[in-house]
């Protein structure tokens, strides 16, 4: 299914939630006929049951596309609002959160957490807002042992959630090193709700989804009865692929719960790009590498990796994204700051290697960049 989207939004100037869809076919149509045989090399080598990708600037679509099925057993054909879980992708979204209440004065990333949370207890070392969006507070991560990462309880609130973990002590001295968790981003939204004085799925649906008219983005509730695709897996025996059982992911909205899909997440990069929710200054800020204790730099900003990106040409461009495995799904968000460009990649199925997946965005990008860097004066 191919979708090259001509008329909507001529000459219009685009608003908070409006991308502009019209695009110049003659610059990008050999870039699309690459990216469409790349995506069918993607899908056949990674055995996906469906994959959508769109791709985008400030204020266009140039293309976005899907291929294969939202579940396999009925071979319903993708849709361009069938939801995929986006794992830790939903980082990337909370972080503009973050700004936002930043921006507004309402929270201070330099705080220590009980001045938002004060019912967590206390450590023995303070832990900062700062710390805990680049993953170096010591917070642990899932305890897959006990089953945490294959949720089944429902929690009703992030308050509840955060008993999950609230009595671990830290691994390290917040600051020391750098160690990945989706429980840091729990409780930083825990913040963010007393902040916002608000329910955090509530402030993200007024301050960020409705604004850019995200309407295929929600929190992943079992509760809910939304257009999810099916979610599928590799047998690790077989090799074959198989659908896979109910999971409860309200023990991680912030960091992995949300659903979306690959046009909602361009239209979210494309808010950035031009600054439709926050200030350049701020988008920066998030985007920058944080350093530990002793200088060493992690890569991570707050719910942003960022670095110098050599694409298969040979470009080097900066780049700022997330990428999540979900139970059932992998997702890829990358904003090209400096280039005007958005990627977004999802497929509903869980296999191997999630980082050898999400990089082909990377491939993507190149060819739509090297298309302008054709057609430039």
């Amino acid at each position: 299914m191919f979708f090259l989207l001509w008329f909507l939004g001529l000459g219009q100037t685009a608003n908070l939630g409006q991308v502009q869809t019209v695009v110049a076919v003659e610059a990008y149509q050999h870039a699309i006929s690459q990216a469409q045989v790349h995506l069918n090399q993607l899908r056949t080598e990674y055995k996906c049951p469906g994959i959508s990708i769109c791709v985008g600037t400030a204020t266009q679509v140039l293309w976005h596309e899907l291929q294969g099925y939202a579940d396999l057993d009925t071979q319903s054909p993708l849709t361009t609002d069938h939801l995929f879980r986006i794992g830790s992708t939903s980082k990337a979204l909370t972080s503009i959160g973050l700004g936002i209440l930043i921006e507004q004065g309402k929270l201070d990333l330099n705080a220590p957490i009980q001045h938002y949370v004060p019912s967590f207890p206390k450590k023995k070392y303070p832990i900062t807002l700062r710390q805990l969006a680049g993953h170096q507070a010591g917070i642990r991560d899932y305890d897959f042992a006990k089953g945490e990462y294959h949720n089944q309880r429902h929690f009703h609130s992030i308050t509840e959630a955060l008993a999950i973990f609230q009595d671990s002590d830290l691994l390290f001295e917040p600051g020391t090193q750098y160690q990945y968790t989706t429980y840091g981003y729990t409780l930083l939204s825990a913040a963010m709700e007393s902040a916002a004085q608000t329910d955090f799925l509530t402030f993200m649906q007024t301050a960020i989804f409705q604004p850019l008219a995200l309407k295929h983005t929600h929190a992943d509730d079992v509760t809910q009865p939304l257009n999810r695709v099916s979610f599928y897996g590799i047998n690790r025996f077989s090799g074959a692929v198989e659908v896979l059982g109910p999971i409860d992911n309200s023990n991680k909205w912030a960091g992995g719960g949300f659903l979306s899909t690959s046009g909602d997440l361009v239209a979210f990069g494309s808010g950035l790009l031009r600054n439709a929710l926050i200030q350049k200054e701020t988008r920066e800020r998030l985007f920058t590498p944080q350093s530990l204790t002793n200088g060493e730099a992690t890569q991570y900003g707050i719910g942003w990796r960022s670095w110098q990106q050599t694409l298969p040409s040979g470009a080097k461009v900066r780049v700022a994204h997330h990428g999540g495995t979900a139970y059932g799904a992998m997702s890829m968000l990358v904003v090209f700051p400096d280039d005007d460009l958005v990627v977004a990649l999802n497929t509903n199925l869980l296999n191997r290697d999630g980082w050898a997946f999400m990089k082909h965005a990377f491939t993507f990008a190149d060819f739509f960049l090297q298309a302008r860097s054709d057609t430039s004066p």
